[in-house]
């Protein structure tokens, strides 16, 4: 490469085309070993009928929204759309447990890594610190964030 960077690289063809691919990191950080054995994985899957490029394109793009997929971005989209609802001091509370109970705690979280246990241990400390309302509305709120998220989890 110009930047003096060498990279292992599988040539292969797939659907009557020549392709070539990069087999991850650039030597020496990739041994010989460890590049042949991707190889191998790679030629396995052009052997089923399946372009290794693209699965890697589309490995990326999962990556991708799920990281875009997290609660916090979930509670920020439920917050705006409800709030035109909502009486300004009914905003207002409900944006100080968010930034004060959920969002520190949850906002960088991939929605599908939070588990119904969790939440439920998160609302019972609400709850053990002497706010039983509190947890009651949290509760409801994450049923709601839940529930506006889903179709956005299910078909980003």
């Amino acid at each position: 490469m110009p930047d003096g960077a060498k990279y292992w690289r599988l040539r292969y063809r797939y659907a009557g085309k020549e392709k070539e691919l990069s087999l991850g990191r650039p030597y020496p950080d990739l041994t010989l070993k460890d590049a042949e054995a991707e190889a191998a994985r790679m030629r396995t899957l052009v052997a089923a009928g399946s372009d290794p490029a693209e699965q890697r394109v589309q490995q990326k793009l999962d990556r991708t929204t799920r990281a875009a997929n997290t609660f916090g971005v979930a509670a920020e989209e439920w917050f705006t759309f409800r709030s035109k609802a909502w009486a300004q001091r009914t905003q207002d509370q409900v944006r100080e447990y968010l930034d004060r109970d959920l969002l520190p705690k949850l906002k960088s979280r991939p929605l599908d890594a939070i588990t119904t246990r969790e939440l439920a241990v998160f609302a019972r400390a609400i709850e053990d610190r002497g706010a039983p309302d509190v947890a009651k509305k949290v509760r409801q709120w994450l049923a709601a964030i839940f529930q506006f998220a889903r179709p956005r989890v299910d078909h980003p």
